[in-house]
């Protein structure tokens, strides 16, 4: 059965975005059976990065019919589309925000907060890994998130505001282990748009290293630094690691996976 991984944070611009797609295309490149789910209702960043804005069947569609009872495993090769970086992926369209506000008026908590987990649990005998792209909110759909994953990643730019959006995810992570997910696990927190050209930047992943570590949030030793690379890879229609393999960005994302891969060994 495959793991299924959030990419989360309260706060938008931090990086959850090329971070997701950095994770799936190195996963893939380790030989790792992986399917993307973009679940980003505010904004479907990520689709548009991959360049699937233009598909019809999207997760919205699947959600549907797990909110109405009607999920079927067929359904999945309907929306399921191959990359050319070798990993699976489901796009989101504008709908999503939608169908959020009607999953949200389900009237007991099994249809509010499982839509997405039924659908997930479905793909897990397929793939190795599963890598839900959250949206910077904690509506109904980031808590079917954490409801459908093993682990949580929390993305953080380098940046003292940060800290809020994370104390408040933080909570809505124990909450939902608590009442819906008891197996939730953070794995860690990623760091991320670290300039290492400025000391105060450096100084504050230093920093947020010292204080989430002490509040049992492990965060990786690799920080993906600041560059243009991350700044323009999402023109390309691909991760940054095809984009620009050679940059600082993708070497760090390449050694993000591989610290992640030891950690599960």
């Amino acid at each position: 059965m495959g793991k299924v991984i959030a990419i989360c944070n309260r706060k938008g611009g931090v990086g959850k975005t090329i971070t997701a797609l950095s994770m799936a295309a190195g996963l893939a490149k380790q030989r790792k059976h992986v399917l993307l789910i973009d679940c980003d209702d505010s904004n479907p960043a990520l689709t548009k990065t991959v360049g699937m804005s233009d598909r019809e069947d999207t997760i919205s569609d699947l959600l549907l019919f797990s909110y109405c009872g009607r999920m079927k495993k067929s359904m999945l090769s309907e929306v399921i589309v191959k990359t050319a970086e070798d990993f699976d992926f489901i796009p989101a369209d504008e709908t999503l925000a939608a169908v959020t506000i009607s999953i949200s008026n389900a009237p007991s908590d099994e249809e509010k907060y499982n839509a997405l987990k039924r659908i997930v649990d479905i793909a897990k005998a397929d793939y190795d890994y599963i890598i839900l792209d959250s949206a910077p909110a904690l509506n109904v759909l980031t808590l079917n998130i954490l409801s459908a994953a093993d682990e949580v990643l929390i993305v953080s730019q380098a940046q003292q505001m940060s800290r809020e959006a994370i104390d408040e995810l933080q909570s809505a992570i124990c909450e939902s282990k608590k009442r819906r997910n008891e197996n939730l696990q953070v794995i860690g927190m990623l760091i991320t748009m670290v300039d290492n050209r400025i000391s105060s930047s450096k100084g504050t992943a230093a920093a947020m290293k010292s204080v989430y570590e002490a509040q049992g949030v492990k965060p990786f030793d690799t920080t993906i630094p600041r560059g243009a690379a991350g700044e323009t890879f999402a023109a390309s229609g691909t991760s940054v690691l095809q984009y620009r393999p050679f940059s600082n960005v993708a070497k760090a994302y390449r050694d993000f996976v591989a610290e992640y891969l030891k950690k599960e060994a």
